[in-house]
Order: C-alpha cells, then sequence, then structure tokens
C-alpha cells in the first residue's frame, strides 16, 4: 500500500510503502513480507508461517478457506 503526505497546496511531499511484515519473523529479528493473517488472532504471516484450512460451509455445498498460524491451527497433527 503506498501513503501519501500532501501539502496544503495538494503538492506531493513524501511518499512511503507500507508492507506488513510476518510477525514470527519479526520476533527472530528477521524481515520477511506478510502475504495473509491468521484468522484467529490476526497475526501476519508469511508463505513459511501460515496453515491453509479448507471447511465445507454449513447448508451449503460451499467451501471457505481459513488462514491460521501454528499456534491456532484447529487440527494439529
Amino acid at each position: 500500500m503506498m501513503i501519501d503526505a500532501r501539502g496544503s497546496n495538494g503538492q506531493l511531499l513524501m511518499e512511503v510503502a507500507v508492507v506488513m511484515q510476518c510477525f514470527e519473523h519479526a520476533k527472530a529479528n528477521e524481515i520477511k513480507d506478510a502475504v495473509a493473517v491468521c484468522s484467529n488472532c490476526g497475526a501476519a504471516l508469511c508463505m513459511d508461517h501460515l496453515v491453509e484450512e479448507v471447511e465445507m460451509i454449513p447448508r451449503t455445498n460451499e467451501q471457505r478457506r481459513l488462514i491460521f498460524c501454528h499456534k491456532c491451527r484447529p487440527n494439529k497433527r
């Protein structure tokens, strides 16, 4: 996401890219872009730290995809 700051005359003063970082990598003092958010706790996750679950939506023939971190993962195997 790009965020910009403009002066009172509308002139662009600054433009900054905002990228969410993986929570697990940040705890290890590492930087890696997040691609998803845990459906339960809201932690930002990279592909290495997410768990994807698919479940059927009750009374329909449709599926939904849920993303979890390893701590919130419902069906730990």
